[in-house]
């Protein structure tokens, strides 16, 4: 008999939180582990969001989690959203095994009776093959026409490491990528720079600060970072501690010099997937493309420790693509329960789009103009 519980305090968590880590690294979704999502909510979440994590248990044992919250929309309305949103890509509800169906239900149902009344629940880098959005769907109880619709959709490419060896994969590689490569680590090594992975005898607080402030120096001529956003940096520091395991699914690498950092990688591991959350360089080594070569040297890593794959997240960037073998989607979907509310809720979604389809189509020299006139 399955019991469905809507929890909106984070203290009454305390007693899920193992179980609901293993659910995430059972599925290998680092970003739907407690340590990311509720640091999240700690630090990041939007004013007056309401915290609404629906519990699913079986014999008292957790078999079911959907990590939501409740955020003010137009008009007093309420939209759900996953914890994460906004913040990394890949976001997704968690089930034991085998019950995916029946805890979909129970999903589903108890979002029903939650209040305030979800107008709107988004799905936002949601897994393509993930099943949650058409369990809402079917077994949504009070409505005999609720929306489903796909906004739209990211490829995630990634690297396959298991059944491959690291000399196997980059042996694969073409020949000008290998020497291009060796090139650059020859030189980051004769100009005095190592690459160095985070160590639990290590200040997080200043590793986080170095790393964030490497990405931000990276994009604050392209209109600045959209993730790095205040409570960001609290968050992380947050995270590599209730991971505690630095070096393992907390993985910040960083690439030094005499003269401090050069660049700077966060990874996020769970089960068998190691993620690329975000990166950032210092512009006066790019002659030794330290991005590309940190990348690297993590695939290397990754590849000892026994990983089976490695997401360099969703959209598209070339230099992340040149080093991919497998191409994932994760989609944005929009379940609307009540047909009534339909245009509404899409009146509400219209702003969020558009600046997603804007933000593809504008120039760069355009875009750079338009957050230096919001700056003003």
């Amino acid at each position: 008999m399955l019991h469905s519980e809507i929890i909106d305090d984070p203290d009454r968590l305390g007693g899920y939180i193992d179980q609901w880590d293993d659910l995430a690294v059972r599925w290998s979704e680092p970003y739907c582990s407690p340590a990311w999502m509720l640091s999240w909510w700690n630090h990041v979440a939007p004013k007056r969001a309401l915290l609404r994590v629906i519990v699913v248990t079986s014999g008292g044992r957790l078999v079911g989690v959907a990590p939501l919250f409740a955020e003010p929309a137009l008009f007093g309305s309420r939209r759900y959203r996953v914890l994460g949103a906004g913040t990394s890509g890949r976001l997704n509800l968690l089930a034991r095994p085998g019950l995916e169906e029946e805890v979909g239900a129970q999903f589903a149902i108890a979002l029903s009776r939650s209040r305030p009344r979800a107008q709107a629940v988004l799905f936002e880098g949601i897994p393509a093959e993930s099943p949650w959005p058409e369990l809402f769907r079917t077994n949504w109880p009070t409505s005999k026409h609720p929306s489903l619709a796909t906004e739209f959709s990211l490829p995630e490419p990634g690297i396959t490491l298991g059944g491959s060896t690291f000399d196997d994969w980059f042996g694969d590689k073409s020949s000008n990528f290998r020497q291009q490569l060796r090139r650059r680590l020859r030189q980051l090594e004769e100009a005095g720079a190592s690459f160095h992975l985070l160590t639990a005898d290590e200040p997080i607080e200043q590793a986080v600060s170095a790393f964030a402030e490497l990405h931000r120096r990276r994009w604050e001529d392209r209109g600045g970072s959209s993730v790095m956003k205040p409570g960001v940096e609290g968050m992380l520091a947050d995270v590599a501690r209730s991971l505690d395991d630095y070096g393992q699914r907390f993985r910040l690498w960083t690439l030094r010099s005499q003269d401090g950092p050069v660049a700077s990688m966060l990874f996020l591991g769970a089960g068998e997937e190691v993620s690329w959350w975000l990166g950032g360089f210092d512009e006066s080594w790019s002659r030794y493309q330290p991005a590309l070569v940190t990348l690297f040297v993590a695939v290397r890593d990754a590849f000892a420790r026994g990983d089976v794959h490695v997401s360099r997240g969703p959209g598209g960037q070339a230099m992340k693509d040149r080093v991919a073998d497998t191409e994932q989607h994760v989609d944005w979907l929009t379940f609307i329960p009540r047909r009534q509310d339909v245009p509404f809720a899409r009146l509400q979604l219209a702003p969020l789009k558009t600046r997603i389809r804007v933000a593809g189509m504008l120039p760069l020299p355009l875009k750079r103009r338009i957050q230096h006139l919001r700056s003003l």
